[in-house]
């Protein structure tokens, strides 16, 4: 393993690997914290890495416990790198992203390291670093909306915007949903009553 050094204290760094994907829709991102955690050992094996995971959104501060706790790890001088797939991984809303940028600067995180992206600490890389976060919280806000006008969209058409509940059968394009009385056992099919 390479040793890597702190610049101000000449201590070897230690990181932490933090991956995390959205709450929501857990079969669609199956196989995203493993896949994380693939690449970064890919590109970061050769440090000293600690594998945290969390499965929380990063949209709101105060939501993620894992990365409350990296941080004060990071405080207390645990680990002082901190390694990721992308920003985006790391914040999704401008708290946590001055956290992060304040912490860089101010040589609290030693080291930051995308697989993704380069950072340097100077006054242009956290710039540039702010903007990245900036853009993940931009484009998670962006999707929220688009995707609350389109279901209002489909609503005003007279389609529910979701799929019908459970004994109901989906609608077609501006018809109701419709109540499944029964169901034909022999047959395999719903009869609608």
């Amino acid at each position: 393993m390479t040793d890597h050094r702190d610049a101000q204290s000449g201590r070897a760094l230690r990181y932490f690997a933090y991956v995390r994907k959205s709450s929501e829709g857990k079969e669609r991102q199956a196989l995203s914290i493993p896949a994380q955690i693939e690449k970064l050992e890919d590109a970061f094996g050769h440090l000293d890495l600690e594998v945290l995971e969390e499965e929380r959104s990063a949209f709101k501060p105060d939501n993620r416990p894992v990365f409350a706790s990296m941080l004060k790890r990071i405080r207390r001088g645990d680990r002082t790198g901190v390694v990721a797939w992308s920003p985006d991984r790391l914040s999704r809303n401008e708290r946590d992203a001055g956290e992060l940028s304040y912490m860089a600067r101010m040589g609290i995180i030693a080291d930051l390291r995308f697989a993704t992206s380069h950072f340097e600490n100077t006054p242009e890389g956290i710039w540039m670093l702010q903007l990245a976060l900036s853009q993940s919280q931009y484009e998670s806000a962006k999707k929220g909306r688009d995707v609350k006008r389109g279901l209002e969209s489909v609503a005003k058409s007279g389609t529910p915007p979701t799929r019908a509940p459970l004994g109901y059968v989906s609608p077609r394009r501006g018809r109701a949903s419709v109540r499944v009385q029964g169901l034909d056992r022999a047959a395999g099919s719903a009869r609608s009553g």
